[in-house]
Order: C-alpha cells, then sequence, then structure tokens
C-alpha cells in the first residue's frame, strides 16, 4: 500500500513537471504584454494569484530554486496590490528579471542541480525589502539553506507547506482589504478543438473578464488539474469518450481546493449515452447541440455567479418550533432564505408575503393537519405551482400516498441528514424556477416571429440593469432602438395592412439576424427594441451595421412589389449606468435620432463630456438643493375652451433658476432628474405646490384646474395613489382640481402596469391626460383600456401647412377619441393657421403661446378668450 501511494505522488509530482513550463511560459507572456502596453489592476490580481499557486505546489513537489523565484515574484506584485498601485518602473524591471530567471531554470535544467545564481537573487529581493513574511522562509532568517543536489527533508517540507498555507490565507485576506478597486477574475479550462462555436464562446468569456487556457487534449487537462485547479471546466464537444477520465481528475481537484470547480460539458447530439457519461464525471450542467454560444454563457454566468440568482426562499411549517429552527439554521448555511412559520393558520398570510420557492411541511399539526393545509394552499392560484415537501416522522406508507394525493410533491422521513435536506430542497426549487422561467419565456415570445412582447423584454432589461449596477466587473451588455423609416409613406402608399406586413417581416428578420445575440421586440409603431446581454461596445456596433444591412439589402414583398427597408441604429451599453429601463430607452432613442443624419445609419449613445458633463453636474447639484429648500418655480400657460368657458385651467411648466438668475426649462431639467434619481421628489414638489395654489384660489372663492406633467417613474411608485390621496385630504380638495399627464410612449410601454394606478387615482375624481398622442396601432388600445379624460396631441399634427395625409389622420384621431368621450387638446400652438387647422378638425382645447406666454399669475381672461 505505501509503494502505491509513493509511486501516486511521483506521477503527480511528474505531472505537474511537466506542467510548470507550460504555466510559467504563459505568466511570462501576460507579463511581457503589460510590460510593453501597461498594467491594469485585474491583472496585477490575477498574476498574484498565480504566482501563490505556482510557489506553494513547486514547494510541495520539492522545486525549491522554483518555488523561492515564485515567491519573490509573488512578494512584488503582492506590494504594489497592498499600496493599490500599479508596478513603477523599477518593480516592473525587477519583475521582468524574476520571470527571466525562472524560465532560465525550468529550460536549462536536465539535472537536479539547483541555480545558485537564483538563490542569490531571491536573497537580494529579501535585502531590497521585497514584503515577504520573514518567518515563513529559512533563506530570509539566514537559516541554513538546503544543499545542491539535496532534496529537502520532508519535515521542512511539511514545515514549509504549513508556513506557504499560512501565509497564503494571510495574503488573500490582507490583498482583498487593501485592493477594493479589484476584481475577481475567473480562471477557465477550455478543452476545445478550435471549431468557431468554441472560439467565439472562448472570444466572450474573454470580454467578460475571465483567464480562458483552452487545451486540445483530454490528457493536457487532466494534468493541469492536477497542478492547479482553475475556477471552472469546460469540456467541448467530441470529447465524451474521455469524460470519465476527466471526472476522475476533477474529483481530488474538488477536495483538494474545497471547492465546487463547475464542470460543463458541451455534446453534438442529445442522446442519454453521452449525458450518462457526463453525469458519471460529475458534470454541473450538459448543453446539447447549442446553435450559438448564449446558452454556454448563460450555464457559465449561473455556475460562476450564482448570487446573480436570487436565493431561494424556503418556509418551514412546523408546529415543533426546536425543529423548525433546526431545519432553518441548516438551509441558511446553505445559503437560502428561510422562515418558520408555527401556527398552520398564519400560513397563507406568511407565504402571500414571503414568496416561498418552496414550503416544507409537517404532516403532523394542530389546528390543521399539512394534508388540509396542502388543499388550501392548492387553491389559490398564485401558489398552485409551488412546490410543497412533507417532512415527517410518519411510516405509514398509506397516510405518505394521501398526502401526496393532496397536493404534495415529495415526502422526506424523519429524521432526515442535512446534507439531504439541502439536496431535495435545491433539486425542487431549481426545477420549479426552471420550469417557471420557460413557461414565462413562452408565453412572452411571438412563436411564428421569435419577437418577445415589450413588457417582457423592458422587465428584462430593468433586471440586466440592476446586475451591470450590483457588479464591479466589467459590465457587457446593451440595447438597440432599429427604427423603420418612411413608414408613413409606405403606409399611404400602401395601406396600413401592408405595412404591418412589411414591419412583421422585418422583425423576423431581425430576430434571424441576431443568430441568439439577445432578444427583439417590436417597440412602436415601426420601431424594434433589442438586448444583447453578452456583447461589449464594439460588439454591439457591429450588431447594429449588421442588422442595417440585413435589411437594406432584403427586397420585402408586399403585393407582389419588392420593397427594401431603411434604417436609423442607436446604439446604448449598459456600462453608462442608467437606473431603469425608461432612463436607457430615452438615451438609445436620442442615438437613434442623431442615427438618420449619418451616413452609416448607426450611433451610440455617448455620455456628456468635459464641459457639458460638469455643468450636468453642476444642474444637478442645483436640483437637490432645490428639492431640499423647495427652490422650483411654477409657471401657468393658460388652456382655452375652442368653444368658449368660463373654466380656469392652466398648464404648469417647472423652472429652476440657478445663481446668476437664468431659468432653466423642464425639457432640460426632467432627464437629469431621471437620471439623478431624483425625479420623484420633484414630481411631487409640482403636485403639492399645485394643490397649494388651488387651494388659495379656492379660499378666494374661486375654482381652477391644473395640468400637471408626471413620468413613468412617479405614477409607478409603491404608493403613487395612497400619496395622492393624502395629499388631497390634506388640503381638502376634489381629485376633479388637477389633471395628470404621462407621454403616451411610456402608456404604450407600461400599460398594464398603469392600468390600476390610473383606476385608483380615477376614483379620487383625479383626471389623466396622455401626452405626444398620435395614431399608432396602440392608439386604440390605450384609449379603451385608459380611463382616459384628455389627449395632447403630438407635434406633427400642429405644423402649418401639412400635408393632407396628416390632417386625414388628425381627424380619424380625433373622432376615435371623441367617441370614448376624451377631449383633444392643442398644446404648443403658436400661429394662426395651425390653430385654424386644429379647429376644423374638431379640437376641443388649446394652449400655446399664440394664447398666451407662460406667466407666475392666474389672471387670463377666459370669458374673453374665443377662437
Amino acid at each position: 500500500m505505501a509503494t502505491e501511494i509513493t509511486h501516486g505522488l511521483e506521477d503527480l509530482r511528474q505531472t505537474f513537471l511537466r506542467h510548470l513550463p507550460k504555466r510559467v511560459e504563459a505568466v511570462a507572456r501576460r507579463i511581457e504584454q503589460f510590460h510593453a502596453e501597461g498594467w491594469d489592476i485585474n491583472g496585477l490580481s490575477l498574476l498574484h494569484s498565480d504566482a501563490q499557486r505556482l510557489a506553494g505546489a513547486s514547494g510541495r513537489h520539492g522545486l525549491i530554486d522554483a518555488s523561492e523565484l515564485l515567491l519573490a515574484l509573488e512578494s512584488l506584485l503582492e506590494s504594489a496590490l497592498k499600496a493599490d498601485q500599479l508596478p513603477d518602473s523599477r518593480t516592473d524591471a525587477t519583475i521582468l528579471e524574476v520571470v527571466s530567471r525562472l524560465r532560465d531554470i525550468l529550460t536549462s535544467a536536465d539535472s537536479d542541480e539547483p541555480d545558485a545564481d537564483s538563490q542569490g537573487f531571491f536573497a537580494q529581493q529579501v535585502g531590497e525589502g521585497a514584503s515577504l513574511d520573514q518567518g515563513s522562509h529559512g533563506s530570509a532568517q539566514g537559516q541554513d539553506s538546503p544543499e545542491p543536489g539535496r532534496a529537502q527533508p520532508p519535515a521542512e517540507a511539511s514545515a514549509r507547506d504549513t508556513a506557504a498555507g499560512d501565509r497564503k490565507v494571510a495574503l488573500e485576506t490582507g490583498a482583498a482589504a487593501a485592493r477594493p478597486t479589484a476584481t475577481f477574475v475567473r480562471r477557465v479550462y477550455h478543452l476545445s478543438r478550435g471549431d468557431d462555436l468554441n472560439q467565439q464562446i472562448d472570444n466572450r468569456l474573454a470580454a467578460m473578464g475571465c483567464e480562458v487556457e483552452v487545451l486540445e487534449s483530454a490528457d493536457e487537462l487532466t494534468e493541469v488539474l492536477s497542478a492547479l485547479p482553475p475556477d471552472l471546466v469546460v469540456v467541448g464537444a467530441g470529447f465524451s469518450d474521455r469524460l470519465e477520465a476527466i471526472g476522475a481528475a476533477l474529483l481530488p481537484a474538488r477536495q483538494r481546493t474545497g471547492t465546487a470547480l463547475p464542470l460543463i460539458v458541451i455534446t453534438d447530439d442529445d442522446d442519454i449515452e453521452t449525458r450518462l457519461l457526463a453525469h458519471r464525471a460529475h458534470a454541473d450542467a450538459v448543453v446539447a447541440a447549442p446553435s450559438s454560444a448564449d446558452p454556454v454563457l448563460k450555464q457559465i454566468g449561473m455556475l460562476l455567479d450564482p448570487q446573480r440568482e436570487p436565493p431561494y426562499r424556503v418556509l418551514i411549517v412546523e408546529d415543533d418550533r426546536s425543529q423548525g429552527v433546526f431545519a432553518e439554521s441548516i438551509l441558511r448555511n446553505a445559503g437560502m432564505l428561510a422562515q418558520v412559520v408555527d401556527d398552520p393558520m398564519a400560513v397563507l398570510p406568511v407565504m402571500a408575503s414571503f414568496g416561498p420557492d418552496l414550503v416544507l411541511m409537517d404532516l403532523h399539526m394542530p389546528k390543521a393537519n399539512g394534508m388540509e393545509l396542502t388543499a388550501l394552499i392548492r387553491e389559490r392560484p398564485e401558489f398552485l405551482n409551488t412546490p410543497i415537501v412533507f417532512l415527517s416522522g410518519e411510516s405509514d406508507e398509506d397516510i405518505q400516498f394521501e398526502a401526496l394525493e393532496a397536493g404534495g410533491d415529495d415526502f422526506i422521513a424523519k429524521p432526515v441528514r442535512p446534507r439531504h435536506l439541502i439536496a431535495a430542497v435545491q433539486n425542487r426549487v431549481r426545477r420549479a424556477r426552471a420550469a417557471s422561467l420557460n413557461e414565462d419565456r413562452r408565453s412572452s415570445c411571438d412563436p411564428t416571429t421569435g419577437l418577445y412582447r415589450r413588457s417582457w423584454l423592458l422587465d428584462r432589461i430593468n433586471h440586466l440593469l440592476d446586475a451591470a449596477l450590483a457588479t464591479t466587473r466589467k459590465r457587457l451588455g446593451g440595447v438597440l432602438y432599429l427604427e423603420v423609416e418612411g413608414a408613413a409613406q409606405i403606409r399611404e402608399r400602401l395601406g396600413l395592412a401592408a405595412l404591418e406586413h412589411l414591419l412583421t417581416e422585418a422583425g423576423r428578420t431581425l430576430v434571424d439576424s441576431m443568430a441568439g445575440e439577445g432578444q427583439c421586440s417590436r417597440l412602436g409603431d415601426a420601431s424594434f427594441l433589442l438586448v444583447a446581454p453578452d456583447l461589449d461596445i464594439p460588439d454591439l456596433m457591429k450588431l447594429a451595421a449588421k442588422l442595417h444591412r440585413k435589411l437594406a439589402e432584403r427586397a420585402f414583398e408586399t403585393e407582389a412589389t419588392p420593397i427594401r427597408l431603411r434604417c436609423s441604429v442607436g446604439v446604448c451599453a449598459f456600462a453608462h449606468g442608467f437606473a431603469d429601463a425608461g432612463a436607457l430607452l430615452t438615451a438609445v432613442e436620442r442615438a437613434c435620432r442623431h442615427a438618420r443624419g449619418l451616413e452609416s445609419g448607426v450611433s451610440s449613445f455617448d455620455p456628456p463630456k468635459g464641459a457639458d458633463r460638469d455643468r450636468e453636474g453642476a444642474i444637478v447639484d442645483l436640483l437637490r438643493e432645490a428639492i431640499e429648500k423647495h427652490a422650483f418655480e411654477l409657471l401657468f400657460q393658460p388652456i382655452v375652451a375652442v368653444q368658449g368657458s368660463e373654466e380656469a385651467q392652466y398648464q404648469t411648466l417647472l423652472r429652476l433658476r440657478d445663481d446668476s438668475g437664468d431659468l432653466h426649462l423642464a425639457g432640460e431639467i426632467v432627464p437629469l432628474a431621471e437620471r439623478a434619481n431624483l425625479i420623484v421628489d420633484i414630481d411631487r414638489w409640482v403636485v403639492k405646490r399645485s394643490l397649494e395654489v388651488i387651494s388659495q384660489r379656492r379660499a378666494d372663492g374661486r375654482s381652477l384646474r391644473l395640468f400637471i406633467p408626471q413620468s413613468l417613474t412617479s405614477m409607478l411608485a409603491d404608493d403613487q395613489a395612497e400619496w395622492f390621496r393624502g395629499e388631497l385630504e390634506a388640503f381638502g380638495l376634489h381629485g376633479g382640481c388637477i389633471v395628470l399627464e404621462v407621454r403616451m410612449a411610456d402608456a404604450v410601454i407600461q400599460s398594464a402596469a398603469l392600468r390600476p394606478v390610473f383606476r385608483a387615482l380615477q376614483a379620487m375624481g383625479v383626471q389623466l391626460c396622455l401626452s405626444q398622442f398620435e395614431l399608432l396601432p396602440e392608439s386604440e388600445r390605450l384609449i379603451n383600456e385608459l380611463p382616459l379624460g384628455y389627449a395632447k396631441l403630438a407635434g406633427k399634427y400642429l405644423a402649418a401647412g401639412g400635408t393632407q395625409d396628416v390632417r386625414d389622420e388628425l381627424r380619424q384621431l380625433i373622432d376615435d377619441l371623441h367617441r370614448m368621450n376624451v377631449k383633444v387638446v392643442g398644446h404648443r400652438v403658436e400661429d394662426a393657421q395651425a390653430a385654424a387647422t386644429l379647429w376644423i378638425s374638431g379640437i376641443d382645447l388649446i394652449q400655446g403661446n399664440l394664447v398666451q406666454q407662460a406667466e407666475s399669475g392666474l389672471d387670463f381672461d377666459f370669458d374673453a378668450a374665443v377662437l
């Protein structure tokens, strides 16, 4: 037995000896690249980690010379990390010399003779202040070094390994505290045959900040696993016959490192034999015949960064408090969120508030047993598919079957081992979440076009933005806003049905051209929104150019007439740090508008720079101060009934005065406030100030109605309806004195979310208005679904001398609105000709400088105002 162990250790040592020169050469090439192109903190951190691991492994296998030089390299890198600065020229030169000596001793030593120069060089580094732990190494204390040609005694080697291990823990802890700006870089071993798919996976991993080492043979993979374990192993297609050997090498590596060390297997075919081999190799995920890198990258993301997925939520229903707390502690230690309920009658309210992924329930309880409680839970639609697992000492199989028949999913007999409990819960929740996600996607995606619902895609964007803000790694991903140009002319020439057919075919073309790189949705009348979560800025621009070219090149057939579509594409990356999808859409739409004037038809959003950025920063500071000191101003512009009315109603216009006395308009203030997450405070200030003005006016015996714009963010705030109710009650006013405005574009995107808010406000008497209203496919739906009192026309209907098509569209729009008892407002009317066109079309109200410019007073004579 001892002989077998000795041979095993020697085999391990020989494997490491074959691998070490490759690893040192890889480290040396990275250092030379940093020397030539400049250092970065992430590369420094990764090299430090490599040097630590290689130094410890070299010491364990008796390679004293290499270990000492690697320790010197580690110390040089560590000193820079602790100082949170990049290596200066002197340190850079020393690092290069250490690496050069490492190369020399690894390439020249066919004999076991150590390199005296390298020993002297190491001592010199310690003498010059390289930050090594002086107590860890004899040479640094003046102790005797091993004689040339003589292996280190076992006792000394053991002491050295112990000290090195202690020092490694201290360095990892200290380095993590000393360099908050360094991100953790993942190392990935990829066994690949170098085809296009695997190259795409490697490129995407590198863009995510991973250090990818591509291996060409399974033997090489098993060797490096024994020498330097990675954070993830990816086995490409074509290596199924070597999975058993790979799994055998992976298990000891997992045991040595004490980490999960996940394994992903890619297969050419989805057959049971290959899946069985992957299972026996203890693979964490199998991706069968992927058409793109997306499914592989998704699995990698979940395995490398499980924190991106919310923790599992488990509700424990147990009348024995000690048993419940025991199960809770087991699950919490496994990273889950667990809550104990010891009163069965309180389960349903707790489920509603806690939202568990799984219920772990005792079978025998007072007041209501587990079967009765399960039946009650299953009556609630939202909990119909929530897994329920019984945890009980019941041994009667008939009772167990009866419990499962009542709606339970599994039965675990007490006493249960902690790891069995964890595994049972994890497996159930994982399957339930996967099923829920697949169902959500099926219901959210049109199977004929591949286009997703707007609401689903916007929720996904918000989720991706949250993840981007939460990570310290390089932020990938972004959105494309694509608008088909000349849609109005196509509709005029061929009709609405033909236009819709063209746009449907354009959507299919976009989905096919994205090749699995993201998702796409129809956003507006002739616009599409695309999200690509794993692409960086250059790749986003390449995708935009490709989509622009695909639409331009394809001849779409409609009524036997070939038509080529021209589009403009705006690009915006998540890395700019937007707070929500609304702010991101504003930026990417602006980029699309800029693209219309470019020959390429593609433009990316660039945040303000230099003086513009400083100016915007100053305005944001001014906004914060104005919120604190209530220093905004309101102007009022009359809204006049075309047929005449004594009713006084005004548009509120927000203004902000800076220290020099200049007024900043709402068009400048609002976008900055949205990006700085200040818009809710500002919107609510406007409402309070408006109610105060109305209250003062009413005290004088005069009525007043004010139109108040509100952002989508404010309208969808959790407490919006109740907040309005409280403010109306505080001023003693009825909701009919105000009209709240929301942009039509926002309502199109979030109509489902706005509907209950609008209904609640309508019940208080508050009237609602959609501004920038125009005739779109969604117009009729919005009119029918939302309780509107008013609609303000889009600017295209206000231009004097508009085309006959626009005038016809205007009349149709006004007729549609009047059928639903919605009053139509023409705002920003500047000239009499535009007013006449609106009047002829049947408009109800008019607002703009033609009537009166905005003022701080409320003294307009509505009795005399008749067009």
